[in-house]
């Protein structure tokens, strides 16, 4: 399944700590009180060295600190696990730090940005993903941003990305586009390039995709009542009818044993293949979790130990425990014993293999790496203009 020597690209997810609250997120119940499933946990740059000796380090030449639960600037080592791959790479290498930038204070992120300064750019890869940079994800301005970054304040956010500006480091804004922000995207292109960073457009994912048809995000606060409903751009669906004064219990109402397997998602399986975007024939990549787990990718990662809300999240798990999440943990295995071991690879392959969900084809990786995955849709903007690449010289 994986080729060590191919293994070019980490996704780690530094810490399941988060400023915010944004609906979609699996940390937390519709943007509601954090889920009573989450462990709270970080990596330390000890865990990083352990997880990751300098000879594996020598080949990697991209890693993405992302989170699915969880934000890297909450991280405590960021910066040093920042140099510790630095420095211990052989070939050039894009690390990217995406955050909602609403954590900490302006002095960190001048730090940060000094660090993504002093690093060499490949001034001819015009891809957002091959550049070293902190991504900001901000979606939309001081009135709209905390429709769904829940809890992140725009004063503090925007004076951390001016200060990582200062730098002189490169630096992206990532832009979820929703029905509620859309008229303000050339806006926010022109705050972007004031800031000398380079703007991507994302479509953001969760408005039923693998349902059949559209739907709104629903969100609630921590006591449970009803707040607001997000929809996407261009939304044609039917609107929420959640009266004003509706309350929800989230533990009887959100979590169920078995979520329904739905004859859309059957046949879904039926008629798409799986091609692992992981497994990139010149270069592979690795997920790893604020837990220290280890996973093909952040979407497997996104839905790990979450059995409730789908099918494909409840089957995924649900396999995953009859194997033993151990077998995954980098605490109690190397690296390499987990690659070459005869469960990581048997697991994921026989799961790609089985014709139906009902012989074990895994719901879930059809539905990000199949033949009509939404995920590849996530991206509007992938170049970089050369002069932002350049910017410093």
């Amino acid at each position: 399944m994986y080729n060590i020597n191919n293994i070019g690209r980490l996704h780690i997810e530094l810490t399941s700590r988060c400023n915010a609250s944004c609906p979609a997120c699996s940390r937390n119940l519709a943007g509601g009180p954090v889920s009573p499933n989450l462990v709270i946990t970080e990596l330390t740059i000890e865990d990083i060295k352990n997880f990751f000796p300098k000879k594996f380090v020598e080949n990697v030449i991209g890693i993405n600190f992302c989170g699915n639960v969880g934000d890297p600037g909450m991280a405590l080592d960021l910066l040093p696990i920042l140099e510790y791959f630095q420095s211990n790479s052989k070939k050039y290498i894009a690390q990217q730090v995406r955050t909602n930038g609403g954590m900490r204070n302006p002095n960190y992120w001048t730090e940060v940005g000094k660090f993504f300064a002093s690093v060499p750019r490949e001034k001819n890869l015009s891809h957002a993903f091959y550049q070293p940079a902190v991504v900001f994800s901000v979606d939309g301005l001081e009135d709209t941003n905390h429709i769904y970054r829940r809890g992140v304040k725009w004063d503090r956010l925007f004076a951390n990305m001016e200060a990582y500006s200062k730098t002189g480091a490169f630096g992206i804004w990532e832009f979820l586009v929703f029905e509620h922000n859309q008229h303000q995207v050339e806006e926010a292109k022109k705050l972007a390039s004031k800031l000398g960073f380079h703007f991507a457009e994302k479509r953001p994912l969760g408005f039923g995709e693998y349902q059949g048809k559209q739907q709104g995000i629903n969100v609630y606060n921590r006591d449970g009542t009803y707040d607001y409903t997000i929809y996407p751009v261009n939304f044609t669906g039917e609107r929420s009818k959640i009266p004003a004064d509706f309350k929800i219990q989230f533990n009887n109402a959100m979590v169920h044993p078995v979520p329904e397997l739905t004859e859309f998602s059957k046949n879904l399986a039926k008629n798409s293949g799986i091609r692992c975007k992981s497994l990139e024939a010149y270069v592979q990549e690795l997920y790893v979790s604020a837990t220290g787990h280890l996973l093909p990718c952040c979407f497997l990662g996104g839905v790990f130990g979450q059995f409730s809300s789908s099918y494909s999240r409840w089957q995924f798990n649900k396999k995953v425990q009859e194997m033993g999440k151990d077998k995954l943990d980098l605490r109690q295995n190397s690296i390499y014993n987990i690659l070459m071991g005869p469960y990581f690879g048997p697991f994921f392959l026989d799961g790609w293999k089985e014709k139906t969900v009902e012989e074990g084809r895994l719901l879930y990786c059809v539905e990000t790496c199949g033949s009509i995955s939404a995920i590849d849709k996530l991206y509007v903007t992938k170049t970089i203009d050369a002069k932002l690449i350049r910017k410093g010289e």
